[in-house]
């Protein structure tokens, strides 16, 4: 015996969905991108951001380090959730990287900045400083869309 389901979407949901989904497996591969370039590459955006603010040394490459494979667990995660594998811890590891990113914002787009020799500030980089700050903020959109909590 067979059992057929049917799910029947309209077409708002169905943009809604496939809306979310773009933009679920567009923060996944960002994170999970950053977070394997973290690891395999001295030139990382989270070395560079460290090594403004904390300069050379063993501090910046655990900090390096940390976020990188805090990146790379999230967009597996986000993956993972989007093919439906959930886990009963998932939501509370999705808010352990939302507060980790709010955490890398405000060192890459606040405290960074104000630290660099070629500051926005001073050098009108703002271009830049914006597409840069709205990526960050689009990964932290993405966190909070997928999280259950704020659904």
């Amino acid at each position: 015996m067979r059992l057929y389901v049917c799910i029947v979407l309209s077409e708002d949901e169905m943009r809604k969905s496939l809306g979310f989904s773009i933009i679920q497996i567009a923060v996944a591969l960002y994170l999970f991108v950053n977070g394997l370039w973290g690891l395999m590459n001295d030139k990382s955006a989270f070395r560079a951001v460290f090594t403004t603010i904390f300069g050379r040394g063993e501090f910046t490459s655990i900090l390096t380090i940390v976020f990188s494979v805090c990146a790379l667990i999230a967009g597996i995660f986000l993956i993972l959730e989007l093919l439906g594998v959930s886990f009963a811890f998932t939501d509370l590891l999705i808010m352990i990287f939302m507060i980790a990113w709010i955490v890398y914002i405000i060192f890459a787009d606040v405290i960074n900045p104000i630290r660099a020799a070629n500051s926005i500030f001073g050098g009108g980089n703002w271009l830049s400083y914006l597409s840069t700050l709205s990526s960050h903020l689009m990964v932290l959109g993405g966190f909070f869309a997928v999280s259950k909590k704020f659904n």
